[in-house]
């Protein structure tokens, strides 16, 4: 779980975190959101949803409800 929470911590914009917990589709979702915060307009939107995301899932992960308390049962 520590290791889940340092990754989504520095590394929450790309998605890390949920390769580092085999959740892959999580992850590329957030690989595209990074690409998209590139869009001049568009962008500035979808920066401050991806940083609410990466908040929720922090917490999530911290507190290992939803679908990371799952994937954190696999990896303990």
């Amino acid at each position: 779980m520590v290791a889940a929470l340092i990754l989504c911590f520095l590394f929450g914009g790309l998605g890390i975190h949920n390769f580092y917990l085999g959740q892959t589709s999580k992850g590329i979702w957030h690989l595209v959101l990074a690409v998209l915060t590139i869009i001049p307009v568009l962008g500035w939107i979808v920066l401050a949803f991806h940083i609410c995301l990466v908040i929720a899932q922090f917490i999530m992960i911290a507190t290992s409800t939803g679908s990371y308390g799952k994937a954190l049962r696999g990896i303990r």
